[in-house]
């Protein structure tokens, strides 16, 4: 049944910014007091970091809007952010959507670590999908739960917003499993595909490019934007309840927990995060899984090298990511009521190099800002050769952040001379934007190698070694630029 919402005092309108009507009641929507005082910062016109993590649904397959956005920016996330600086324009909002078509729960808790290094307000997630497909449902359970705990450590002002978006019928018994570790931590969630099982028209199938067929699995822009609209319209919802049982936002919403409710008996507040989006938000007493079922994941808290520029994970729809590997989740994940995940790398710190993140040489290549506060590693000359030291833990992975462009950009043969592994980085596509994008190297957990849109799987990278790993810039076609700009790259 579709609502309105009732309009509310001067006060707080700036924290409830939507009288969007809500698409499909408000049974499928959970815990969105928790977004609450992210929403107050972002009114006060504080900086506020969005992540995106999860599968091809947020990353955005097979959505193309009429005015030309496509993938992840026609995707929900994307969407959403859109709707929340147009909420709060005086708020600086960036948006790093790091979903890409293969990664479950477990892939994406292996990669925390790197995604996790700057300070992040709101983490959005949707891996059901993929969930479904790759992950059996104790383990996506655990997962989830050992990926709540990790996030809250290494991130403990971030909110955390799950999307549970699947075609009716698929993943059932995964999201039956994942469902009592979202209620034992009040995340806020929306159920869009019990949503879409009440009401078929909220899911509708994507357009195949190229073709006249359409995906079932992977839903149209129209879905995507009335998902976004249904988030918007349950977190101004949340906002407009907190403002009108009194004391405001600061009072019940953000000290009552993350229901914005208060704790159960037994139950511990966070500890205090000083202006942080989640400070005061109710944790529970123990972890649902036993520690040792959490213990087993393969979780890098702290990367081992680190070369990232000024601006590195600082754009609209893409950042720097990777994977992990060092410690598990286990002492973390698995620990006390407020220990979150620990250990990890085991407290390694990270090496970024000489001067800050120095490459062992560099040949062409050189350092500085080719727009304003836009810094990396830039090559312009063919045959320019660059060389970053590596160092790997017992799963060994790498992530790359580049410059991605429809002009003015070129190729890079990237090399690992002590295995032998070479491939071809290609820095333009077709979208008409220029921003970071992220490949991922090395095989990790939990993630699909026959759907892969920006991994690369690295055979013979040797775990707890160090590589150097090498770039060359490629002659590009004829009459295309060649340049190529290394925005960030870390190891685990």
């Amino acid at each position: 049944m579709r609502r309105r919402l009732r309009p509310l005092d001067a006060a707080c309108s700036a924290l409830a910014f939507s009288n969007v009507s809500l698409h499909a009641g408000v049974e499928h929507g959970r815990y969105f007091e928790s977004l609450v005082a992210l929403s107050q910062r972002l009114a006060a016109g504080h900086s506020a970091r969005v992540i995106t993590l999860g599968g091809s649904v947020p990353y955005g397959n097979n959505c193309f809007r009429p005015s030309g956005e496509s993938y992840r920016a026609c995707s929900w996330p994307a969407r959403l952010v859109h709707a929340l600086r147009g909420a709060f324009p005086s708020a600086t909002i960036t948006h790093d959507n790091l979903a890409s078509g293969g990664n479950s729960v477990v892939h994406i808790l292996s990669t925390l670590g790197i995604v996790l290094r700057e300070r992040t307000d709101l983490i959005l997630l949707d891996s059901l999908v993929k969930d479904a497909w790759r992950s059996g449902s104790t383990q996506a359970s655990q997962a989830l739960e050992a990926l709540l705990r990790t996030a809250r450590a290494l991130a403990p002002t971030a909110t955390v917003l799950v999307v549970e978006a699947a075609a009716p019928g698929l993943g059932d018994e995964v999201q039956r499993a994942k469902r009592p570790v979202l209620e034992h931590y009040k995340v806020a969630t929306l159920d869009w595909k019990s949503a879409a099982a009440d009401e078929p028209a909220l899911w509708r199938a994507g357009p195949i490019a190229g073709t006249t067929a359409t995906d079932i699995n992977h839903p149209s822009w129209l879905t995507h934007q009335m998902i976004a609209d249904q988030l918007v319209a349950l977190w101004a919802r949340a906002a407009r309840r907190a403002c009108r049982r009194g004391g405001g936002i600061g009072g019940d919403a953000a000290g009552g927990g993350a229901a914005g409710q208060r704790p159960r008996t037994g139950g511990h507040a966070a500890p205090p995060a000083a202006g942080g989006a989640a400070a005061g938000w109710w944790w529970p007493p123990a972890p649902l899984w036993r520690a040792s079922d959490l213990a087993h994941f393969d979780v890098c808290t702290a990367p081992l090298s680190v070369y990232s520029s000024a601006e590195a994970g600082r754009s609209d729809s893409h950042g720097g990511a990777g994977g992990g590997a060092g410690g598990g989740a286990g002492g973390g994940a698995g620990g006390g009521a407020d220990g979150g995940a620990g250990g990890g790398a085991g407290g390694r710190t990270p090496s970024v190099g000489a001067a800050g993140g120095t490459p062992r040489f560099a040949h062409g290549w050189r350092y500085y800002a080719d727009r304003p506060s836009k810094f990396g590693w830039i090559a312009t000359e063919r045959g320019a050769t660059v060389g970053f030291e590596l160092r790997f833990g017992a799963a060994p992975r790498f992530a790359l952040t580049y410059l991605r462009s429809y002009e003015k950009v070129g190729r890079i043969e990237l090399r690992l001379p002590a295995i032998g592994y070479t491939v071809v980085v290609d820095a333009h596509w077709v979208d008409r934007a220029s921003q970071s994008d992220v490949l991922w190297f090395g095989t990790t957990p939990g993630h699909d190698t026959t759907i892969s849109y920006n991994t690369h799987h690295v055979p013979g990278l040797l775990p707890n070694a160090t590589h150097v790993l090498e770039a060359r810039l490629l002659a590009a076609p004829s009459g295309a630029a060649e340049k190529f700009k290394i925005v960030q790259l870390v190891s685990c």
